[in-house]
């Protein structure tokens, strides 16, 4: 049985330019994995990083936001978020609807509840990512 592969990404790192998120973006299409995760900096309760942040200022430390890595909410970045929001789209847009991409998924069905369930997931993502 094939084993799957995962690329997992953080976007908007400290430092991190468009150009740089967008080469990253082609690098994951270069290795073609199975899936892919493009997650938006989340500096979550409890991390190094978040505590970092705290001490820098530029989360206060009553701040309790969203704790979602699909959206942008840190304002003080080198990418906007809603740049960042934007970049995220991009990313999963051109991963998961190129046409090789789609043709691969279709002839791993096996059996039709696994159609549903990918026909299903393929929904939530055009919805989200496209509409």
């Amino acid at each position: 049985e094939k084993v799957s592969t995962l690329a997992t990404l953080v976007l908007g790192l400290p430092g991190c330019s468009e150009e740089s998120i967008m080469g990253t973006i082609d690098f994951v299409l270069e290795i073609d994995p199975d899936y892919a995760s493009f997650n938006i900096i989340t500096p979550l309760l409890g991390s190094k990083l978040r505590e970092q942040w705290e001490v820098e200022g530029f989360i206060g430390l009553e701040t309790y936001e969203n704790q979602d890595s699909t959206h942008a909410n840190i304002s003080h970045l080198d990418i906007p978020p809603e740049r960042l929001q934007h970049l995220r789209d991009v990313a999963v847009r051109r991963f998961y609807f190129r046409i090789g991409y789609i043709l691969r998924r279709l002839t791993q069905i096996m059996t039709f509840p696994q159609f549903l369930n990918e026909t299903k997931t393929g929904w939530k993502l055009f919805r989200r990512h496209v509409l």
